[in-house]
This record gives C-alpha cells, sequence and structure tokens, in this order.
C-alpha cells in the first residue's frame, strides 16, 4: 500500500501508470520516470506522519479533481530542487529540500494547514525584506485560498539556498506564534513576520520571553512607539537587554537577580517591552548609555552623566524626574 493508504491509490496510479496491485511495475516506474524525482517524492512523503502526509496528497482536500491535480503539480515542482542529481548522485539531498519543507509547516490532525494560510498572505511576505509604511494597503484584496504542499515547493524550491532557509523560518515562526490571531491583527502579523529576517535575535529573544501577542512585535520595530514602520533599524534594546529587562526589571546586564524573575506572565513581559519602545530617545549613544548601565537605578537618578546633548528629549525628561524626587 502506498504512502496514504486507500485514499492514496488514486493519486499515485495517474503518475506512475500502473496499478499498485502489481508492485514491481509499480516500483520500476517510481524510479524510472522523471530521473527518479517521483521515487524521491514517495519516500518523503513515506517517512511523514500521518498528518503531513495527509497535507502532501492533499487528503484535507474536498474536491478530488482538484487534489489529484495539485499533486500532479507537486510531483512536477519537484524538479525545482535543481541541485539534486538523483539519477546521478540518488543518495544526495539538496539544501532545505522537499523533506523539510514539509517537516517544518504545521497541520492539524486531517491534514489542513495551520493559520495563517492563505496563499495571498505568504505571497505578500515573501514577496521583499522591506517593511512597508502602509501594512493595510499591502494585505488588501489578497488570495485567500489555503497554501498547499505543492505551492510551497513552488514558492520555496525555485528560489536561492538562502532564501529557502529564511522563508522556511518565516513560515514555521509565523505558524508557531501567530495561529489564534484575528482578521484584525494580521497588519502586525505581516510585519512580524517579514521583520524576522532583519531582526532575527530580537524577535527570537521576545518569544522566548513568552510573549505572543503580534502588536508587540510589530512595535519592537518601531521607533518610540509611534507605529509607524520605517527601513531602517530601529533604536531599540538589544536581544540580551530586552529578556532581562522583561524577566526582571532589577536584573543588570550580567544577569543578577534573574532568577526573581523567571515566574513572571508573558503578559508582564509584554508591558515592559512596550515600555522599553516608548522610551523617547535621540541618538543611539544615548539610547546604549541608558541601555548598557551596569546600575540602572544609578543612571536613572544621575541623567546628566548620559553622553548626549541637552536637547535631549529622554535626558530631561530623566532630569525632571531626578528634580522632582
Amino acid at each position: 500500500m502506498p504512502p496514504g493508504g486507500e485514499a492514496a491509490v488514486a493519486l499515485w496510479e495517474p503518475l506512475t501508470l500502473e496499478k499498485v496491485t502489481r508492485p514491481e511495475r509499480f516500483i520500476q516506474q517510481l524510479f524510472e520516470l522523471t530521473d527518479g524525482r517521483l521515487a524521491y517524492l514517495y519516500d518523503v512523503i513515506g517517512v511523514l506522519d500521518p498528518a503531513r502526509q495527509a497535507f502532501a496528497l492533499g487528503l484535507w482536500m474536498p474536491n478530488t479533481a482538484l487534489r489529484l491535480e495539485r499533486f500532479k503539480a507537486l510531483a512536477l515542482g519537484v524538479a525545482g530542487y535543481r541541485e539534486a542529481h538523483l539519477r546521478t548522485l540518488p543518495l544526495g539531498r539538496a539544501s532545505y529540500d522537499l523533506s523539510m519543507t514539509l517537516s517544518r509547516i504545521q497541520v492539524g490532525a486531517d491534514g489542513t494547514p495551520a493559520a495563517p494560510a492563505t496563499r495571498g498572505f505568504w505571497s505578500r511576505v515573501f514577496a521583499g525584506s522591506d517593511l512597508p509604511d502602509d501594512v493595510a494597503r499591502q494585505l488588501r484584496g489578497i488570495d485567500e485560498d489555503s497554501v498547499d504542499a505543492a505551492w510551497l515547493v513552488e514558492t520555496i524550491a525555485s528560489v536561492d539556498v538562502r532564501v529557502r532557509a529564511e522563508r522556511l523560518d518565516q513560515l514555521a515562526f509565523g505558524q508557531r506564534l501567530f495561529g489564534a490571531a484575528d482578521a484584525a491583527a494580521r497588519p502586525d502579523v505581516f510585519v512580524a513576520i517579514r521583520s524576522l529576517a532583519r531582526y532575527r535575535m530580537l524577535t527570537w529573544t521576545i518569544e522566548r520571553i513568552g510573549i505572543r501577542a503580534p502588536s508587540v512585535y510589530a512595535g519592537a520595530r518601531t521607533p518610540g512607539g509611534t507605529g509607524r514602520v520605517t527601513r531602517r533599524p530601529p533604536r531599540f534594546r538589544s536581544a540580551g537587554t530586552v529578556s532581562g529587562r522583561a524577566r526582571d526589571p532589577r536584573a543588570d546586564r550580567h544577569g543578577r537577580h534573574a532568577e526573581r524573575g523567571q515566574d513572571a506572565d508573558a503578559a508582564r513581559a509584554a508591558r515592559r517591552v512596550a515600555a522599553h519602545r516608548r522610551r523617547p530617545l535621540c541618538r543611539r549613544r544615548c539610547a546604549m548609555a541608558a541601555h548598557r548601565s551596569r546600575r540602572r537605578d544609578q543612571a536613572r537618578r544621575q541623567p546628566w552623566s548620559w553622553p548626549c546633548s541637552r536637547r535631549c528629549p529622554g535626558r530631561r525628561q530623566a532630569m525632571a524626574r531626578s528634580r522632582a524626587r
């Protein structure tokens, strides 16, 4: 029985032009057709778990004609991994190949891809690396059809190896964190996923804290809490500082007292990250003086020691608070 069981027989037989009841001819056709790529597809699907097998075969689609059409497109799309020469190097594999693509996508028990799973959304995410000013306009009128295995292979196999890795990271990141996000949060989800390639360590640090709100990830790229996405790197805290301060505000840069804040909930951490984002900053030197200070309370009490001009809004506010005390 081929991968997928009895329901997948109607998918494999049209590709091999042979009945599964004749196993010797069926296997021979797998290796002879398309330079062995059909046998490679057969092997990859065979080692997947049942849920991802159903996704790759399209068993979650109610339309049987569309299922067969998309599975044929998947078999043709395997040729997109051009660096894999299966006839001369049958044991060789391409980097970030079909096996990794199907293994990293999140699916339901019946094979339905997890949200966000629309083709239009992921097409806009993969279309570039810049952060647009008007995200809602970018997502207006997108294709709401769900992604499938054939679409993923066509999108990922046709690009460079480094871009493949980046897109797989974005796909896994988006489904891992924002599966429960509603339609109103889609612009924030878009910014969070696309900016993973530019602020990778910062994004993973916020995830490690336990924050799942897409607005926090999107806000980490907007300087001063203005909500406007810029193309230049924002003046935000380093990933290590964000992690330590969000878990325990009393911890210094060496991690002292960090164990006291390990039980802090994600909501509290999200508020602290948002508070860091709203802090007014002038120059990067001013930011680093406040962020990398070994004694955070002392830096607050002595804002005149910051290496920035007297016109810095952050310094003036800190000095006003110091005088009020």
